[in-house]
């Protein structure tokens, strides 16, 4: 029982070593997307090879899995990277949709409200 304890602990390590490596390099996306950040391509191909580097070094991963787990990884930062772009585009087209409804005074404070910067609110 032993061994198999130990097996459930090692495959439980490493999902959240991936979940960790996942949403770090998310992270570093969000971050570069909305900076302005390097060429796309570039910064796909850098998730890519960080991610699979943590995992060929903590799961010890043989040559076959490296192309298979690399193409999977490929997929999901392609999936997130459209789903990215289609939630700022929503954000903007939202935002733009309230701003045709409000006053000047009104468009100034929601643009400072949405930029996280200050604005005198209505007394």
């Amino acid at each position: 029982m032993s061994a198999r304890l130990d097996s459930c602990r090692n495959k439980a390590g490493a999902i959240l070593i991936l979940v960790f490596v996942l949403g770090l390099t998310t992270g570093v996306l969000i971050t570069n997307l909305t900076s302005g950040g390097r060429a796309e391509a570039d910064l796909h191909a850098e998730r890519v090879n960080s991610t699979l580097g943590d995992l060929i070094e903590h799961l010890s991963l043989q040559p076959d899995q490296i192309e298979q787990v690399r193409g999977v990884l490929d997929d999901i930062i392609m999936a997130e990277a459209d789903l990215l772009s289609r939630i700022k585009w929503n954000q903007m087209e939202g935002r733009g949709r309230i701003m045709q409804f409000l006053e000047p005074d009104q468009q100034e404070r929601f643009t400072a409200l949405i930029d996280g910067g200050e604005y005198a609110p209505l007394k």
